[in-house]
């Protein structure tokens, strides 16, 4: 049973690479996006999904990307009344459910027999926000740091694109320079939380990246 993310700053090519080594005969991957943009899943909760048609009825979108962090938020923000974090805590504990059932597909997709290849993962996205040690975050944010700290199942590796942050930006035109360099240290400092860490030069011909993250995939499938 093998479990990968794929993670790195937006515009390093985790989609692109992740559906390319699903669609790869000479391997046996399951792709599965596991970040916060709903409109990205490709499995999801079907109460996630009621959620974000109703939204896209009244003409709101979905969130795109992680929270701020809590020394952000809480220079901008001024802290949730009792009726809106009661209306957060539902929503976060739908997230919840929603973050449990996509492990549990990737839980009977490993038991088939597949690679399960993580576009992003909760864990990655969320190790500065809302797993944050910070004592003013929310009681929504607080649970479910709580949630994936001590209970949410790591990947068994970790493959980071890398890549510098004004090359990202260059890519993507999001963003700035330094709000990208930040996310890229967040991602290398993951690290340390597992034992197989695998860091790719993002700065390659698509081919070259490709090439390395899917010899990496192949490999870790024949242990």
């Amino acid at each position: 049973m093998t479990a990968v993310a794929l993670v790195g700053p937006d515009g390093a090519g985790k989609t692109t690479v992740g559906r390319r080594l699903a669609a790869d005969p000479a391997l046996k991957v399951d792709y599965m996006y596991l970040g916060v943009n709903p409109d990205a899943s490709n499995r999801m909760l079907f109460t996630t999904r009621t959620i974000g048609w109703l939204k896209r009825r009244r003409g709101t979108t979905g969130d795109h990307g992680p929270p701020a962090d809590a020394a952000e938020m809480f220079r901008t923000e001024r802290p949730p009344s009792v009726a809106k974090e009661l209306k957060s805590t539902l929503r976060v504990v739908n997230q919840i459910a929603d973050e449990w059932y996509r492990q549990a597909i990737a839980e009977l997709m490993q038991l088939r027999g597949f690679v399960v290849v993580f576009d992003r993962h909760y864990l990655a996205d969320y190790s500065v926000h809302d797993m944050s040690a910070a004592a003013a975050l929310p009681f929504h944010r607080r649970l479910h740091g709580f949630v994936l700290r001590h209970l949410f199942p790591g990947p068994d590796a970790i493959v980071m694109l890398d890549a510098p942050a004004e090359v990202l930006l260059d890519r993507k035109g999001e963003g700035t320079v330094d709000a990208l360099e930040r996310r890229r240290q967040d991602y290398l400092a993951l690290r340390s939380t597992t034992e197989v860490f695998h860091v790719v030069d993002a700065t390659q011909e698509l081919a070259d990246v490709y090439r390395d993250v899917a010899g990496f995939i192949a490999a870790l499938g024949r242990r």
